[in-house]
Formats: C-alpha cells, structure tokens, sequence
C-alpha cells in the first residue's frame, strides 16, 4: 500500500496534527489586515484641529500678467511664483500623515486662520492678494523710465475689514481714509504707525470719505496677537482694516491670479511685469522662481510657507529661487533647497542687480 495519499476529508495535515504553514501564514495576514482596518477607523473618529501644509506648484508667471497694448513677448528664460496646497486635518489620519510626511507641516487651525473661518481667511486673503497686486505694479513701474505711477490725491483706501470687529459693521471696503486722530493720512503705510499708538480698546477717530460724504466715525480697536488676528490674549492693538493705496498707473496691467490667494506672490509680479516690459530677456534663459510680499516702494517682507515653496521650486527643477532674507524663510530655504541656488532679498532693487550680474543659462 502507497504511504502517500491524499486525505479527501481535509486540507493535507503534519504528524502533530496542525494545518499546513501557508495557512497559517494566511490566517496571520487577515488578522494583521483587520487590525490595520479597525486602527485606521479609529484614528478617522477622533477628531484634530490642524491644518495641513504641502508642497503646491510652481506657477508661471508671464502668461498671468496682460499688458495693454504690450503683447506678451518671447523669451527663454521664465519666471515662476510657488504656492502652498493646504487642507483641513479633521480627522487624526491626516493629522498622522502630516506628522510622517518629511514635506508636510501641521499648523494649528487658529494660527492659521487667525481665528476666522477658512470661508472668511480666503475672503481674507483675497484681498489681500488684490493689495499685492496693486503694489507689485507700482514697485515694478517705479523702476521703469517713463512708467512711474503716482497716488491719487485723495487718501488710502479701504480694501476689505476684518469679521468679528468693530470696524466690520462701520466701515466698508471702498472707503477712502483722510484723517486719523486728528493727522492727515496720504499713504496706505500711515495707519500702522498711528494705530500701534494706542492701546486694545480704544478707540480710533477716522475721518473717511463714503461715496463723496465725509463721515467721522470712532472705531473701537481690538487686541490682536503677534500675526495681526484677534485675540482676546494678545497685547497689539487692531482696527481690522485692509488698507490699500490709490494709485494712476499709466499703463493698464492686469493679473489673472486663478485660485491663487494672499500676498506672498508680489515679488514675482513685479518682476514678471518689469521682465513683460523689457526689451531683454532679465532672466537669461534660466528658470527663476521666488516669493515674498512687496510693497509700494519695493520691500520685501516675509510670507509664511517657505518650506512647501522651496520644496515645489526644487521639484519643478528651478535654478533660483528669490525669498524674503528674514530667518524664518531663509533658513528653511536654504535646508530643503536641493540643487536650487537661494537668493535672500530685502528689497525688488537687490533682486534686478542679481539678475543683471548672474550669468545667463544654457
């Protein structure tokens, strides 16, 4: 009789009498998958409050900019500004995938926002994008002979207002400033100084101008913590006004900015417009990227994400890259860099000089 048949009632056994090791193995992989299940689903239910930072895109600037009666012009070398991909961690599973991801950053939803909702901070940063704009043309002008724009006579006015204060049920975007505490107000860049004068809680007296009525209001500042938002905690006084400069340009310009929002991206539009109007190619060839805020008389100031922007510079292949030369921009450029040469710069002049003494690119 043959010692190797076939057992018909059952999977093949050992001589002890336990199931066969593929089996075994199968029966431990169920269990380890059903375990990684019920832990995901677990980790969905218990909520976060984090919003979270990657790396977005790297946009290129000339095909935004519109110049009457200057078309785009060719030339090899490009400009690009980079942006941020953020997104609500609702849940501890995106909180744990930003927490493992070397590119991400978490930030807590109320330094974020600042303490309005995300409808309100892209309502918020809309605005403040449409600021940028105004300024990154009059930094850019100012450069150009026979270009340079100049105010308006009449004084700054109001590009939008902060929910949740005082000034949001008084004031309306499109109000013009003339007076602040008794001093004539001229340039956007007054009211900071003058409101920082007084302390959270009291109260501010503008003199605006409404649709050709002069009204006088006082404003009730609020404490605002160190970003600019309210904050009950803080000790910075706050009126909550967007405050923006009227200013003739000569030419019409304008910039289709998409979905993209706040005002990190001036820099790049100003020198994508000086770039759009000259008769040389100032980036020689090469593919330049940047951030930073700019304002009218071509500073610029520091932007949040420089980390996810650097990482999306590196990974659309930039040769450069622009940012703010503050600390906090500065040295996460400079660690996530890769091969990207980073150029810290304080102001639209040192950027043009750079430009002028690098080489051209292959």
């Amino acid at each position: 009789m043959r010692a190797d048949q076939t057992n018909p009632s059952g999977p093949p056994q050992n001589s002890s009498g336990k199931r066969s090791t593929p089996q075994r193995v199968l029966n431990v992989a169920t269990v380890v998958l059903l375990v990684i299940a019920v832990g995901l689903g677990v980790l969905y239910l218990i909520p976060s409050d984090y919003y979270l930072l990657l790396p977005g895109n790297a946009v290129q600037v000339d095909p935004l900019i519109h110049v009457k009666g200057h078309p785009a012009p060719h030339k090899r070398g490009a400009l690009y500004l980079t942006d941020v991909t953020f997104l609500k961690a609702d849940h501890l599973l995106v909180e744990l995938y930003g927490r493992l991801n070397p590119d991400a950053e978490l930030q807590k939803a109320s330094d974020f926002t600042g303490g309005v909702s995300e409808t309100q901070y892209v309502k918020l940063n809309t605005s403040l994008m449409n600021q940028s704009i105004v300024d990154a043309q009059a930094a850019a002008l100012s450069t150009i002979h026979g270009y340079h724009p100049r105010l308006a006579p009449t004084g700054p006015q109001i590009a939008g207002v902060l929910p949740n204060t005082q000034a949001a049920r008084l004031l309306k975007p499109g109000d013009v400033i003339e007076d602040m505490d008794g001093r004539r107000i001229h340039q956007a860049d007054q009211v900071r100084p003058l409101v920082e004068e007084l302390k959270p809680g009291q109260v501010a007296h503008l003199t605006i101008l409404r649709h050709k009525r002069v009204i006088h209001l006082g404003v009730r500042t609020v404490a605002a913590n160190k970003n600019g938002y309210p904050d009950k905690h803080g000790t910075k006084p706050l009126i909550g006004i967007l405050v923006q400069d009227q200013i003739i340009f000569p030419i019409k310009i304008t910039i289709s900015h998409g979905d993209i929002v706040g005002p990190s991206a001036g820099l790049m539009f100003s020198v994508g417009i000086i770039q759009h109007l000259s008769t040389t190619d100032i980036a020689k060839g090469c593919k330049i990227a940047g951030t930073g805020t700019i304002d009218f008389n071509g500073n610029v100031g520091e932007i949040g994400g420089a980390k996810q922007k650097i990482i999306a510079a590196r990974n659309a292949g930039m040769q450069y890259f622009f940012v703010p030369n503050v600390a906090a921009n500065r040295n996460p450029a400079e660690q996530h860099r890769g091969s990207v040469t980073v150029v810290p710069v304080n102001t639209l002049s040192q950027v043009l000089k750079f430009l002028h003494r690098m080489p051209a690119c292959k």
